[in-house]
């Protein structure tokens, strides 16, 4: 093309020619004619590099609208992976603090079960105390009946005594009563 372009253009000096065309514009019109050539051709051929390159600008912007998408995709997964993991972390805090509770209420559980241990252990010891004092209560109700007993036959044999005396001194009274009615019998009255 560049070779047609700057080619020398071949004359045909026919006298008729020469004649009718003194100034060659057959010649001009043949130059003229081959640069309109040559300018359609470049036309063309710029048509088909801007056809190519309106190709290839679609086929960019394809690809650019592909890699938006892939990257819209993997911020879905990453924003996906990130709400799993935000899941697994606040499902573990959740086991955590879920385990963390079981454990206060072990211990708390634990406490009740050794502060009732040792209420019983407490109750136990009020217990015996209770049962020694009561022991000791009922060794003194013992010590007590034994004396009511006791006082009471004491009190018997002093009632059965105090009879005793008192019949005596009824008999004795009774003999007194015989012995001085005769006496009285026998001694006149004094005024």
């Amino acid at each position: 093309m560049i070779r047609d372009k700057f080619e020398t253009p071949v004359h045909n000096s026919d006298l008729d020619t020469i004649m009718t065309d003194p100034l060659g514009s057959d010649a001009y019109s043949q130059v003229v004619s081959k640069e309109a050539d040559q300018a359609e051709t470049e036309i063309v051929r710029l048509q088909v590099e801007a056809a190519e390159a309106r190709r290839k600008a679609q086929a960019e912007q394809l690809r650019a609208e592909k890699a938006l998408l892939e990257a819209e995709a993997m911020r879905a997964r990453a924003q996906e992976t990130q709400a799993l993991l935000d899941k697994a972390t606040a499902a573990q805090k959740a086991s955590l603090a879920e385990q963390q509770a079981l454990e206060k209420e072990a211990r708390a559980r634990q406490a009740e079960i050794s502060q009732t241990q040792e209420a019983i252990r407490k109750a136990q010891a009020e217990a015996e105390t209770a049962r020694a004092e009561a022991q000791k209560a009922r060794a003194a109700l013992k010590d007590a009946e034994e004396k009511v007993q006791s006082f009471n036959q004491q009190e018997q044999q002093a009632q059965q005594k105090a009879r005793e005396i008192q019949r005596r001194i009824d008999e004795l009274q009774k003999q007194s009563n015989t012995e001085q009615t005769p006496e009285a019998q026998s001694q006149p009255e004094t005024p």
